[in-house]
């Protein structure tokens, strides 16, 4: 489905390493934020994820937690 992102989640990776999750309400009121804390160099990647992707991040995840138990 194309549109706006509504129902979607949205993967954000900063260069300093943080990755989250946020919504597009979350995303679009953190934006300011983000970009003030930027400095030279800096870069944030903002990927769409749909339910089988997140899905999919779940089951690595998972994989790896069970991996180090």
């Amino acid at each position: 489905m194309v549109g706006n992102g509504n129902g979607y989640l949205f993967l954000v990776t900063l260069s300093a390493g943080d990755t989250g999750t946020l919504n597009r309400q979350q995303l679009l009121g953190s934006m300011p934020k983000m970009l003030d804390g930027l400095e030279q160099g800096d870069s944030i990647t903002i990927r769409m994820i749909d339910q089988g992707m997140f899905a999919e991040l779940v089951k690595k995840l998972l994989a790896q937690d069970a991996r180090s138990a």
